[in-house]
């Protein structure tokens, strides 16, 4: 029920103030009762209603940036971009976090609770390997952004990020480190979008940096 309450909160906020987008500072709010809002993020990312984690808004703005390219939805997550980073192995990337539109999932969710503790709700679903993806990290200046396209490989429910996504990218993975532009977290969509996000950068005077 206070799953519910969380959505139907954030939706009536974003359409009496006409947003398209909508944060919450997760682990503040936490503080003053145990209610998570990761699985009316969900739902909302599956209405057209962009959300992003822990007040992140260069998050919110990536997946603003990638929602707009593709037409499609987008989730975002922590980015472990070399091995024993949020659950990354040799040679690949993941994002690990709580949120996955069930459009972009397989299956049904699977409910859990937040992070292992024994509070708030999480969905997990599977995702079918292959998929081709695009993932984008925005800088906080809003100067330059990340692209990087690969494949979905595996995922797996895990305790504290609910969802990891393990996924190959097209290119050294090894660059990575020295190409983050924005904060830990990571935008992604099915399909490659880089050309498309090359002509956002000219339209937007962004350096896009990719693989």
């Amino acid at each position: 029920m206070n799953a519910v309450r969380a959505y139907l909160t954030l939706r009536y906020l974003c359409e009496r103030e006409d947003a398209n987008g909508v944060t919450i500072n997760c682990g503040r709010f936490m503080e003053e009762r145990p209610v998570v809002p990761c699985l009316a993020f969900d739902r909302l990312i599956d209405e057209g209603i962009i959300c992003a984690c822990e007040g992140d808004i260069t998050a919110m703005l990536s997946s603003l940036m990638l929602h707009a390219v593709s037409g499609q939805p987008v989730l975002m997550g922590n980015f472990g971009y070399k091995p024993g980073l949020f659950e990354a192995e040799e040679g690949e990337v993941t994002i690990g976090h709580g949120i996955l539109p069930l459009s972009m999932a397989s299956t049904k969710y699977t409910i859990r609770d937040y992070h292992g503790r024994g509070f708030g709700v999480t969905g997990y679903a599977d995702i079918k390997a292959g998929h081709p993806m695009t993932l984008l990290n925005v800088d906080s200046t809003l100067s330059k952004i990340l692209a990087v396209e690969g494949w979905v490989k595996r995922i797996e429910d895990g305790i504290h990020c609910r969802v990891i996504i393990h996924m190959n990218v097209d290119g050294d993975v090894e660059r990575l480190p020295n190409l983050i532009v924005g904060s830990q977290h990571i935008s992604m969509t099915y399909r490659h979008w880089l050309n498309a996000l090359r002509e956002t950068g000219k339209l937007l005077n962004l350096e896009v940096m990719h693989l």
